[in-house]
């Protein structure tokens, strides 16, 4: 038994009060094989904005967030 592929780009985000880690997994459905691509990023408006131009230079959509605090209102406000 194999696993269907969902989303074959998607990313997973660790949000803390100045930092944010960021990785997203990208599947090639050919091979079922991911690929994946990690950074970090600060919390200020300018780091957002690289936060969103990273994203979407994977063309990256789904993102699953986790935080402890109220940090994910300024990624999710986004």
């Amino acid at each position: 038994m194999s696993l269907r592929i969902v989303r074959p780009a998607c990313c997973g985000m660790d949000i803390h009060k100045d930092i944010i880690v960021a990785t997203i997994g990208i599947t090639d459905p050919a091979t079922n094989i991911t690929q994946y691509f990690m950074r970090q990023f600060g919390t200020r408006n300018h780091d957002l904005l690289d936060l969103a131009d990273w994203l979407d230079s994977y063309h990256c959509k789904d993102v699953a967030m986790k935080s402890t605090g109220k940090y994910w209102i300024p990624i999710h406000d986004r």
